[in-house]
């Protein structure tokens, strides 16, 4: 029962992982008609949420596949639920 804590810990650090990628993701894109070199801007942003995501799943996994699994699937449900949710809001002309 006690290995349980740590896979639903690592599912709410994925979702977590998920809310500052993706908001990193709106940042930018919010950004780039105002921004001098949109280019550079946008290469950076990838760069850094890249890293720093790719960073917290390898120290969230520490080592297990199991941890690593419940972290992608709640970075990926929450990807999922966000996209529904924005693609519902969306008006059709």
């Amino acid at each position: 029962m006690t290995d349980f804590y740590p896979l639903v810990s690592a599912f709410v650090v994925g979702m977590g992982i998920s809310v500052f990628y993706l908001g990193g993701l709106w940042l930018t894109a919010r950004q780039v008609p105002r921004s001098d070199n949109p280019h550079l801007l946008m290469v950076v942003s990838f760069v850094g949420r890249i890293g720093l995501t790719v960073l917290a799943f390898f120290l969230v996994a520490n080592g297990q596949w199991q941890r690593l699994l419940a972290c992608f699937l709640g970075f990926f449900l929450l990807r999922a639920v966000l996209m529904c949710w924005q693609v519902g809001k969306m008006e059709v002309s």
